[in-house]
């Protein structure tokens, strides 16, 4: 598939938002043991990483079905960790090929920023 510029900063945008997302449900999760109340954050950052990771699948141009996919695989607990590796393995690809450099978090903000 061939993306614009337009496309491959929304696919970037994307990407670090779904993996931040997920960073912080899990330091939510490990905190919460000691606050109980941060699980209502721990339950937001949840939702943000199941909507950026539906965004993301869209981003990238997949189809209806394997976005339906990655959203039902989000509630399964080990299989979530796979559809959030193979989806962002899937961005980090689109955005290499395209001669952009992608780290541990994504493309820096700094470096979307500049997407041309």
């Amino acid at each position: 598939m061939d993306f614009q510029v337009e496309d491959l900063k929304q696919i970037a945008k994307c990407q670090r938002f779904l993996i931040l997302s997920v960073a912080a449900g899990l330091l939510l999760s490990i905190a919460s043991r000691f606050v109980p109340i941060l699980g209502i954050l721990c339950l937001v950052a949840g939702i943000a990483s199941l909507v950026f990771m539906i965004k993301l699948s869209q981003a990238l141009k997949q189809g209806t079905g394997i976005t339906i996919i990655y959203a039902i695989c989000a509630f399964i607990p080990i299989i979530s960790l796979v559809a959030l590796y193979l989806i962002c393995k899937k961005a980090s690809d689109m955005l290499t090929a395209a001669g952009y450099k992608v780290g541990l978090l994504g493309m820096s903000q700094a470096d979307i920023d500049n997407l041309k």
